[in-house]
């Protein structure tokens, strides 16, 4: 939160830009330290939210489907 990502080693940046909190707290870094509105983080953010809701999304999907087929989810309870 308190050091822009340019600061961490060079394997961790990746890493760090996949998280969507990361590029709210650059865009607000901006905000506080260039007093400097930048949206383009937001959207960033925004959008991998969306990607990852998405994969979850479809994830539970598959898996209930396959517990389904399979017969593995009534037989939980027993």
């Amino acid at each position: 939160v308190y050091y822009p990502v340019s600061t961490l080693p060079e394997w961790l940046q990746p890493i760090a830009l996949a998280l969507p909190p990361t590029h709210v707290f650059e865009g607000m870094r901006a905000l506080v330290l260039e007093d400097r509105l930048d949206m383009s983080a937001m959207w960033e953010a925004l959008a991998l939210n969306v990607v990852y809701i998405a994969v979850g999304f479809l994830t539970f999907r598959w898996f209930l489907r396959s517990t389904k087929t399979n017969g593995s989810l009534l037989s939980i309870g027993e």
